[in-house]
């Protein structure tokens, strides 16, 4: 097929030299039959290959450009020795054949330091572009100027991903386990005013229970939880979010005497625990609009299938199928060490702050450890690692200067010249002091108190 692709190539340029009379030579016996029966007709093109259809077709694109034109193309079968354009493609044996081992070549390569300096200098005088806008700048001062390299600086420009970084891609994970009451999500939520403690399964069952705290503390929050752990056992995990009710001494010691293994969720990412979340409002709905109190709509929610129509899919049915952990017998897996995460103990990152803005600049901080793939811990609280960018030392001097000085401009302090000198008088008297004023007295008029007595 590709030897009837170059025939045609060959065809149009002919025809574009004004040529009638051609004479096509090849070494393929194959193609010389199939030109040759179609110029004369005596036979029809017979072929066993996958691309029948794209050989006849290409055939027939022979067949009506020397109709079309009235060639006079004549077919030679010629060996591969004598034919011309092979003998364009041969290279000498001694050039295929393998050279003897001799010493390994060893090439260092440097980077240029004064083409980055320039990238970045660019970079920083355009207003920190993105990279098909910089590399656009930068081959104005230098056309040698390769994508790769204006990507490899920008990557590792500081003001760029402390301001409004570019969105970074991540592995997505699941919070669902394949066990019953292995994992429960656990928060507190507020229904008309009242705290409550929920816990949701993040198993196949989803089983809710709620539990009304009278003040939100960690002794309230270990009274309800042990509670609940009398009642149905204790799970291997429990995904909460960064609430200090679970983050005292009390909450930590009660854990640890049941062995359970807490979660933490990112900070500022509710979609950490978003089972919990979504029973939160699953729950409020029901009793908002059945106008009913909070633990009938818990009992709504546990009773009613997922799927809609099997029974048995209702968390209150699903709940029962697992067994429960005996305390200081049964142990809690240990999780798996996370090795091929984005980011490891000790790096350097910028942190995006809560609510940020576009213009707002992100802050230092270290990775302290490493808890999955979405979630490390910075400075010992957890965070997503979309809200993260690795810091680096910076390759421009002016971008150092920018993010040294972004810092101080607002302390900045302007003094004004008086316009003239009785206003340089006045501003340099003192101020008056206030006198300070004593107690105030009434101005109200005293009046004895007229007693009347009688006889």
């Amino acid at each position: 097929m590709a030897e009837l692709d170059a025939v045609i190539k060959g065809l149009n340029l002919a025809l574009s030299w004004q040529m009638r009379r051609i004479r096509l030579m090849t070494d393929s016996a194959t193609v010389h039959r199939w030109v040759s029966d179609g110029l004369s007709g005596k036979a029809r093109l017979k072929t066993k290959a996958s691309g029948e259809m794209l050989i006849r077709r290409r055939v027939g694109m022979i067949l009506s450009l020397v109709e079309e034109f009235g060639l006079e193309l004549e077919v030679d079968l010629v060996k591969s020795a004598c034919n011309k354009a092979d003998e364009l493609t041969r290279v000498p044996r001694r050039w295929l054949k393998p050279s003897a081992a001799g010493p390994a070549l060893v090439c260092a390569a440097t980077a240029d330091q004064g083409v980055e300096r320039m990238i970045a200098d660019v970079h920083h005088a355009m207003g920190h572009p993105g990279i098909r806008r910089t590399l656009y700048f930068a081959r104005r001062t230098d056309p040698t100027v390769s994508k790769r390299q204006v990507r490899q600086v920008i990557s590792g420009c500081e003001p760029c991903k402390s301001l409004d970084p570019a969105p970074g891609k991540w592995k997505r994970g699941s919070l669902e386990v394949a066990e019953v009451w292995q994992r429960v999500g656990m928060d507190v939520t507020h229904v008309r005013g009242r705290p409550y403690l929920t816990l949701i399964d993040c198993g196949p069952s989803r089983f809710a229970v709620w539990r009304r705290l009278r003040v939100q503390c960690s002794a309230n929050v270990t009274e309800q939880l042990e509670a609940v752990f009398y009642e149905r056992g204790a799970p291997e995990e429990l995904l909460t979010d960064n609430d200090t009710a679970f983050r005292g001494r009390i909450f930590t010691e009660f854990v640890a005497r049941w062995g359970v293994r807490v979660r933490y969720r990112c900070a500022y990412a509710p979609s950490g625990n978003g089972i919990a979340e979504r029973c939160h409002r699953s729950v409020k709905v029901i009793a908002a609009r059945k106008n009913c109190s909070v633990e009938e709509a818990v009992y709504l929610y546990n009773v009613t299938p997922r799927d809609g129509r099997n029974p048995w899919t209702a968390p209150a049915n699903v709940v029962h199928a697992y067994a429960v952990r005996v305390r200081g017998v049964d142990r809690a897996t240990e999780e798996p060490e996370e090795k091929n995460g984005r980011f490891a103990v000790g790096d350097s990152v910028w942190v995006r702050p809560p609510g940020a803005r576009c213009d707002t600049r992100h802050q230092k901080g270290t990775v302290t450890g490493v808890v999955s793939d979405q979630a490390v811990e910075v400075d010992g609280m957890p965070r997503h690692v979309r809200d993260l960018r690795r810091r680096t030392p910076s390759v421009s001097a002016a971008s150092d200067f920018s993010e040294q000085t972004a810092g101080e401009e607002e302390e900045m302090i302007i003094h004004l010249r008086p316009r003239d000198a009785a206003d340089v008088d006045q501003s340099a008297e003192p101020a008056p002091e206030p006198a300070s004023a004593g107690p105030r007295r009434s101005t109200r008029i005293r009046k004895p108190t007229a007693r009347l007595c009688c006889d």
